[in-house]
């Protein structure tokens, strides 16, 4: 895959995603918080950077009840890197189930919860995205009902790819 790094605004990319996304949150009556200490420049591929949060928020919302909360935090790893993260308050993940989500095709919750939808890539490729541009992904949850946090790093210098 062809990754065509620039600097981008990650204000910027979020919000051509929470745009879109707007419509889904307000169907779920679900609030989304933005939280950073400041702007911040990124050196990557924007339509991946934008396909990574697509993914992360529109399953958060997926998995989160009616009236749910989700929040974007930004804050800075280092000095050549940034931290993303994505959480919500929704049915979580168990621990044990935390390594397989980065598998593709894994749909852990779709018959427990009764999601549908998808192919089960979303988070593979996301995970893949990252790593390409250089960056790291994980994700915590203490479990079913604890909501999940998905965070990632991103470089801020053109070297760090």
């Amino acid at each position: 895959m062809d990754l065509y790094p620039e600097f981008v605004n990650l204000d910027h990319s979020l919000a051509q995603v929470t745009g879109p996304l707007s419509s889904l949150l307000a169907e779920k009556n679900q609030t989304l918080k933005v939280s950073k200490h400041q702007e911040y420049i990124v050196f990557v591929d924007r339509i991946r950077l934008r396909q990574i949060l697509w993914n992360l928020l529109s399953n958060a919302s997926k998995y989160t009840q009616l009236g749910g909360e989700l929040k974007v935090e930004i804050v800075p790893k280092t000095k050549d890197w940034v931290q993303v993260c994505v959480v919500d308050n929704g049915i979580g993940i168990d621990v044990e189930n935390q390594k397989l989500i980065f598998d593709p095709f894994e749909q852990l919750h779709q018959s427990e919860w009764g999601h549908s939808g998808g192919v089960g890539l979303g988070l593979p490729l996301s995970s893949r995205l990252v790593e390409l541009m250089g960056g790291q992904i994980w994700v915590q949850s203490e479990g079913k009902g604890k909501g999940s946090r998905f965070s990632f790093t991103l470089p801020t210098k053109e070297n760090s790819l």
